[in-house]
This record gives C-alpha cells, sequence and structure tokens, in this order.
C-alpha cells in the first residue's frame, strides 16, 4: 500500500470532518489525532486554519471540475444520474452533509478568502447542472416546460435538503426517492 503524503492525509481528514462537523468545528488538535501527527505538522503545511480551509474548498473545486468534465461525453441524464450517485455516496458515507451546503451554512462566518472560493464553486456547479438541464432540453432528453437555472437550484436545494434530512432520520433510501421524483418531473420516456 502507498501512503499518502502528509499535506494530503490532513486535506482528507479536514475534509472528512468539515463534511460531519462543519469548518468552524474544525481543530488541528483533531486533525493532528486522526493523521497521527503533532499540531506543529499542520501548521507547517497549513500556518493557518483558513489556509487549511482554503486549500480543501479549492481541492474540492478542482476535483467537482475535472469529476464533471469528466463527464463531458454521457449524455445529459447520465449527467444527472451522476450527480444523484455522488449525493448518493454522501449519503452512505458516514452521513455526510454536501460539501457546498456545509459551507453554505457557515459562509457568514467564514473567512473572506474562503466565503470567494466557495461562492466560485456553487456558481460553477450551479452553472454547471443548469447547462446539463438546458443542453438536456435541447437534445430532448429533458422537458422543455423548465427554467434550467431555476431548476438547477431547486435541484441543489432537495438533495443537499435530503442529505440533511437523512442525518436525523437515518432513512437512507431518502435520495433514492428525490432522484425517482426529479426523474418523472425532468426526464422525457
Amino acid at each position: 500500500m502507498i501512503k499518502k503524503n502528509t499535506k494530503s492525509e490532513i486535506l482528507d481528514i479536514a475534509g472528512q470532518l468539515i463534511l460531519t462537523k462543519g469548518y468552524n468545528s474544525l481543530s488541528y488538535k483533531e486533525v493532528s489525532e486522526k493523521v497521527g501527527i503533532r499540531k506543529a505538522s499542520i501548521h507547517h503545511h497549513f500556518p493557518r486554519k483558513q489556509d487549511l480551509g482554503l486549500a480543501y474548498v479549492k481541492n474540492y473545486y478542482e476535483s467537482f471540475v475535472e469529476w464533471s468534465e469528466g463527464l463531458s461525453k454521457k449524455s445529459n441524464k447520465e449527467k444527472f444520474e451522476s450527480l444523484y450517485e455522488m449525493y448518493k455516496y454522501l449519503s452512505n458515507s458516514c452521513k455526510h452533509i454536501c460539501p457546498i451546503s456545509m459551507l453554505t451554512v457557515e459562509f457568514p462566518t467564514l473567512p473572506t478568502e474562503i466565503q470567494e472560493q466557495v461562492t466560485i464553486l456553487y456558481n460553477y456547479f450551479e452553472k454547471w447542472l443548469a447547462h446539463v438541464l438546458d443542453d438536456g432540453i435541447s437534445q430532448r432528453e429533458f422537458i422543455n416546460t423548465i427554467h434550467p437555472e431555476i431548476m438547477s437550484k431547486i435541484i441543489i436545494n432537495a438533495f443537499s435538503g435530503t442529505l440533511e434530512e437523512i442525518r436525523i432520520s437515518d432513512e437512507l433510501d431518502q435520495i433514492d426517492r428525490v432522484y425517482e421524483e426529479f426523474k418523472q418531473i425532468l426526464f422525457i420516456s
């Protein structure tokens, strides 16, 4: 097994903690304990907590862009299904919340640099989904009575809200039911 480098491991653990507890609850003490290093080692890579938070958001943004670009050859229905699968993964992996949702909830209390990056991430996500919906209408995959920009907001909020509800109810199939409803609303058979 190949061991990750310390900086990547710190980012991974910080990301897991942000997804379950939020940025404001992130502590170098907890990260150091989970990685198995001293807090000073974290400070070596990320001098301030906001440096770690910013690196996480930038890393997530880059991963999301890479993920979405990797879907370019798929149909719009397949892209939508891939989005559902991403939310399904989050719902099954320790009841995580969507990173964008977690960070937007904490948005007013985030450092300005992180707020700016979260805004870039959210705008990219929303525009990507609106484009998928718009192109899906053009390709006759989705019904043409929806407004792609508004529907992208509805979809993001429905999936993200469902992740939050799953944390309370423990009903993992809720995400499947939301996806099935969207298929009924959006897909042309």
